[in-house]
């Protein structure tokens, strides 16, 4: 079992993996094409990179997948757009990247046995109510046939925590629950996880760690 970590470099496209057994650190296969801010996830025994800022802050749709017996880096067909940030999760031998961009929800799907990119037609529950939020952040994860995709937002002086879930057989959204948070946390960074415990949304903003 293997933990990997991008280290932010601008061009230097730094891997490192971390031995969960052994409890030890390694340098990989430099991958010059990742971008700061883009996606991740391990599907089949593979690594895969997704899209980011490059130089200068310009989006890429690049993909890249990483072979660790060969430690070598391959491209992939392209994202159907560039993201400048985004988050990947996996289900059954599929890939699911979220892009949020100001008040839009973009999901995709790529299948890396077929090579093949999907859009998720249903991504608008959240703009129901409230009307006026924009994103600021997001995260994803999936457990048991549902996407859970976790949105910080805002209007002015008001934040909001969502979650969100999303039924993969039948594409429908349902909104789980909004949780508010104190104003003073402006820049709250989300970030996900499974547990066979019931903790699974750590957070951080610039002057202190919370788990919600």
């Amino acid at each position: 079992k293997q933990w990997y970590q991008r280290r932010v470099a601008i061009t230097a496209g730094i891997v490192d993996k971390y031995n969960i057994t052994h409890q030890t650190w390694q340098s990989v296969a430099p991958c010059f094409k990742i971008g700061y801010l883009g996606a991740a996830a391990a599907c089949n025994g593979l690594l895969y990179t997704f899209c980011g800022q490059r130089p200068h802050g310009k989006a890429t749709d690049t993909v890249m997948c990483y072979e660790p017996h060969s430690d070598s880096w391959s491209p992939q067909p392209n994202a159907p757009t560039t993201m400048n940030a985004c988050q990947a999760t996996t289900y059954q031998r599929k890939i699911f990247l979220l892009a949020t961009e100001y008040k839009n929800l973009i999901l995709f799907h790529f299948q890396p046995d077929h090579q093949l990119w999907s859009k998720v037609n249903k991504c608008e529950p959240y703009v129901s109510e409230p009307q006026n939020f924009f994103i600021m952040n997001s995260a994803i994860v999936s457990h048991e046939g549902y996407l859970y995709v976790l949105l910080f937002m805002c209007e002015d002086v008001v934040r909001v925590i969502r979650v969100q879930k999303f039924n993969i057989a039948t594409g429908e959204w349902e909104i789980v629950s909004t949780k508010p948070v104190p104003v003073q946390n402006s820049g709250v960074v989300l970030t996900s996880f499974m547990s066979n415990t019931p903790v699974a949304l750590p957070t951080s903003d610039r002057r202190r760690d919370c788990i919600l």
